[in-house]
């Protein structure tokens, strides 16, 4: 995150440049978020300062001004949920991780039937939902959510899937919280539980269906 650009019309920077500052200094999977200063990406690096001083040094470098940066890592973003701090209820603006538009979309096109589970449970926020998968090219398909008093479990009962994807539930207690884990066994031994780390994106998944199935 990079503090006090393009506000007021001080220290300017176009995201597309900004993007590929990033590139330029190895970090991988970079993403900008309007003209916020927000920006995804991943790195081998572990020392905080060191990121920020390579990050403040290209800026310097390349647009000729310094600016203050914040690093959070996944780690962070997950305390972030555990202390359910405000900016998590920002959901307009949240962004997909790495490549998974990219993923899902190739899922799609080798015949998956997407259907998307949103944890929010009033229609509003659906919406919110609705609106960022349109925005950022994500595939047709529904928005499922729990209504009255249903619980996730009844809702994959229904849909009945192949293919369960879902994140560890690390910011709100792990393996219990999540909904294969409170699925009855005739339907644990049929659908296929695919878990990923929370905040950490789908990218390390295969790009086949098949073997995506299989893995």
């Amino acid at each position: 995150m990079l503090r006090g650009v393009n506000v007021s019309g001080q220290k300017k920077i176009k995201m597309e440049e900004l993007r590929k500052l990033y590139e330029s200094l190895e970090f991988e999977q970079v993403q900008t978020y309007i003209q916020s200063g927000n920006v995804i990406f991943q790195t081998a690096l572990t020392d905080k300062t060191e990121i920020i001083d390579k990050i403040q040094k290209q800026i310097l470098n390349v647009f000729g001004f310094l600016v203050t940066i914040v690093i959070r890592t996944r780690e962070e973003r997950v305390n972030q949920v555990r202390n359910r701090e405000e900016t998590v209820n920002d959901f307009s603006s949240y962004i997909p991780i790495g490549n998974s538009i990219e993923k899902v979309l190739r899922w799609s096109k080798q015949g998956a039937k997407i259907i998307y589970l949103s944890f929010h449970r009033k229609y509003s926020n659906i919406q919110k939902d609705e609106t960022i998968l349109k925005k950022f090219n994500f595939p047709d398909g529904p928005v499922l959510y729990r209504k009255g008093g249903e619980e996730y479990k009844n809702i994959i009962e229904r849909i009945n899937p192949d293919i369960l994807i879902e994140d560890n539930c690390e910011s709100i207690g792990g393996v219990k919280e999540m909904i294969f884990t409170h699925l009855g066994s005739e339907l644990r031994n049929r659908v296929k539980s695919v878990v990923v780390k929370e905040f950490n994106g789908i990218d390390d998944f295969p790009d086949s269906l098949q073997e995506l199935c299989n893995s």
